[in-house]
């Protein structure tokens, strides 16, 4: 099964710490976890997760200081790891797929994208429910894991190719703003499990 730390801390490398731009979406942010889509980290086993967030923005300065800051905050960050664990990785069932990689993507595109599981289920032509579905999981651990990362890597870039957002008045596309999406999705395209190329990858993508 795959391991929780290993993608947590990509994860964590990719998120970074502190944010709040108006480019993004998300608005404020720590460590990936929106205040927006994660009310539910304000109390979190008793712990007031974004009160304390806000108290270390302050400390820093502000919005400005703070930026890209992971706040040397041992509780609050332990806080966070378990409340991704709980809230994200299981629900999204990664802990579920066999291989590192694979769940580490479907981890990913989940965790940074609320419409990641419904488009994971349309491109292996399941019900296209927003959830990762005991059958998602069965068509991910049944495939060749280079080619059911394609699958999902084509399907997320699509998607992130789709996205519009409105800046300064203007619709403009979300990646002409937030070009670290696309990075993001790139890092996990090139995946070799078998330790030499057997055959040539270019065929699966599109």
């Amino acid at each position: 099964m795959a391991s929780y730390d290993i993608a947590y801390s990509k994860l964590k490398e990719d998120e970074g710490g502190f944010s709040l731009r108006s480019t993004d979406p998300g608005g404020f942010t720590y460590m990936g976890l929106t205040r927006k889509d994660n009310p539910g980290f304000a109390s979190f086993n008793g712990f007031r997760g974004w009160d304390t967030v806000a108290r270390w923005v302050a400390k820093f300065g502000g919005v400005g200081r703070a930026q890209g800051k992971i706040f040397p905050d041992e509780i609050l960050n332990k806080n966070v790891k378990a409340y991704i664990f709980k809230n994200h990785w299981q629900r999204f069932k990664c802990d579920l797929i066999n291989d590192q990689h694979l769940a580490a993507h479907v981890y990913d595109f989940c965790f940074n994208s609320g419409q990641g599981p419904k488009i994971i289920n349309q491109a292996f032509k399941l019900d296209p429910v927003n959830i990762i579905t005991e059958d998602t999981v069965n068509k991910i651990n049944a495939g060749i894991p280079v080619l059911i990362n394609a699958i999902i890597y084509n399907a997320r870039i699509k998607y992130l190719k789709s996205l519009t957002m409105t800046y300064k008045g203007k619709k403009v596309a979300t990646l002409a703003k937030n070009p670290g999406l696309l990075t993001r999705a790139e890092s996990f395209k090139n995946y070799n499990p078998y330790g030499k190329q057997l055959f040539s990858f270019k065929m699966f993508w599109n």
